[in-house]
């Protein structure tokens, strides 16, 4: 994916990659394969080749990519509150990043709540699995740099495009608290405690909403597989119907083939008396001829 086409090449990888991550998603593979071919038959297999490779989106990836594409502005908000919050970690900002720690659980949970409105309003529903990895999805464009990259350009495949081991962590300090400020640093520890037992929480989410779609793309394969177990029942039902057709048809072709048979015999038969008599005849009209000669 993100695959630019050599010069030489006649099919423009990103531009193709660009308009399939745009598409409804169920559109998405009809779409990819016909693009394939269309390269191929252009002569740019290596292309071919890419576009072939490019995933389907899961339904979390699909809903954050539409949500970089109808709504930039909210996503560019999104990477710019993740820089605040990363530069207030660097300078251990407490104040700073309490406050910004708020904003970010807020706008995460407005961007969730707009993808899925955005997913309803094209048809789809998003389950709890779903918002789960969608979730997990912005929160670590908020964390790392690459995540937001790969968020803002909306070609997402599902949550293991961004990176899922990124934690909000105080950096260490050397500095030593003025007796005023006995108190620092155990607000910091506190602090320290809470953001740990977060980060804590939010790998839990993503380890749960992994679960959850893994869960859902298991029972969405046993119902392919149930499906084509009745496929495959059906015309075996199909294959036995039409065999006892044949086999009927076979049996009265068996019988029309006897009786035709017998026919023949019989008409043999009639056909050497008849040339008997003709014969007879033709000897009796001969000798008859000879006498009155």
């Amino acid at each position: 994916m993100g695959v630019m086409a050599r010069n030489s090449d006649p099919v423009d990888v990103d531009a193709v990659a660009d308009e399939l991550y745009a598409l409804p998603r169920e559109k998405f593979t009809a779409a990819r394969d016909a693009h394939a071919r269309d390269a191929r038959a252009a002569g740019a297999a290596k292309a071919a080749d890419a576009i072939g490779r490019l995933r389907k989106p899961t339904m979390a990836a699909w809903l954050a990519n539409l949500l970089s594409r109808e709504h930039p502005d909210e996503v560019r908000g999104l990477v710019h509150l993740g820089e605040s919050l990363r530069e207030a970690h660097r300078e251990v900002a407490g104040d700073t990043l309490r406050q910004l720690s708020q904003q970010r659980h807020e706008l995460v949970h407005a961007l969730v709540q707009q993808a899925k409105a955005l997913g309803h309003a094209h048809g789809h529903r998003v389950s709890d699995a779903v918002a789960d990895e969608l979730r997990a999805i912005i929160t670590a464009a908020l964390a790392d740099p690459e995540a937001a990259r790969a968020l803002a350009a909306g070609r997402l495949t599902s949550a293991h495009d961004v990176p899922a081991d990124t934690e909000w962590t105080w950096p260490a300090t050397t500095e030593q608290p003025s007796a005023p400020r006995a108190k620092a640093p155990r607000r910091t520890a506190t602090t320290t405690a809470e953001e740990r037992r977060t980060a804590r929480a939010e790998r839990l989410r993503r380890d749960l909403a992994e679960a959850r779609r893994d869960a859902e793309q298991a029972d969405a394969e046993r119902e392919r597989a149930e499906q084509a177990l009745a496929d495959a029942n059906r015309r075996a039902d199909q294959a036995d119907e039409a065999v006892r057709e044949l086999r009927e048809r076979l049996d009265a072709a068996e019988r029309d083939a006897i009786d035709s048979r017998r026919q023949v015999r019989t008409a043999r038969r009639e056909y050497d008396t008849a040339d008997h008599r003709a014969r007879a005849a033709a000897r009796r009209v001969h000798d008859l001829e000879k006498e009155l000669d």
